[in-house]
């Protein structure tokens, strides 16, 4: 019975490796962002704009998901704030965006 013996000179990718490479960077920078912003203190303002190496929108969507999740609040378009939850949040959210507002009508 006769052997055989296949040697392969550099990677061999198949496409389902490559995917689940792809997934595993996209948590990486998922874990960096919520890490970020975990580890902001309470009434700290988040912009999409603070995190300039990522695309635009992939942080607007990541931080739409971390509003669902109650990580932050968004008082403006692409304005989100680190807020403590209290029972009197709706008043500080409300509060929040009327100074937003006048904030950036004065801009």
């Amino acid at each position: 019975m006769k052997e055989f013996c296949i040697f392969a000179v550099g990677n061999i990718c198949y496409h389902s490796d490559h995917n689940l490479y792809i997934k595993s960077m996209e948590n990486a920078v998922v874990q960096q962002i919520r890490k970020m912003i975990t580890r902001s203190k309470f009434g700290e303002i988040v912009f999409v704009s603070s995190f300039p190496q990522y695309d635009v929108e992939y942080v607007t969507k990541l931080l739409a998901i971390f509003e669902k999740e109650g990580l932050v609040t968004r008082i403006a378009k692409g304005v989100y704030v680190k807020a403590r939850k209290t029972r009197h949040l709706y008043d500080l959210e409300k509060l929040m965006q009327t100074h937003t507002q006048n904030w950036l009508l004065m801009i």
